[in-house]
């Protein structure tokens, strides 16, 4: 007679959790903005609940809270280079 085989243990791996709260570029205030999607428009919000600041923009059936909040922070990169440059609208009001 021999030993029962025994049973090789399962080793579950964990997923890393992308964050769904995000820390806001403009106040500065960790976990304040949060992502809400309309999946029948194709458009996904931000808004910080401290200042209020909101961004939207277009999104396909695949995209992450992440991917909202990247799309923010690059707009604001954009909005300061274009600032800095003077060809935003800040370089057209010094026209005046």
């Amino acid at each position: 007679m021999g030993k029962r085989k025994s049973k090789a243990r399962v080793i579950t791996v964990k997923k890393p959790v992308l964050a769904k709260k995000f820390k806001c570029p403009f106040c500065c205030t960790p976990d304040s903005c949060e992502v809400a999607f309309q999946k029948l428009d194709g458009m996904a919000r931000i808004e910080c609940r401290v200042c209020a600041e909101k961004f939207e923009c277009t999104v396909t059936s695949l995209a992450e809270p992440v991917d909202v909040y990247a799309s923010w922070i690059d707009a604001c990169e954009a909005t300061a280079k274009e600032g800095a440059d003077g060809s935003g609208a800040a370089g057209m009001l010094d026209d005046l």
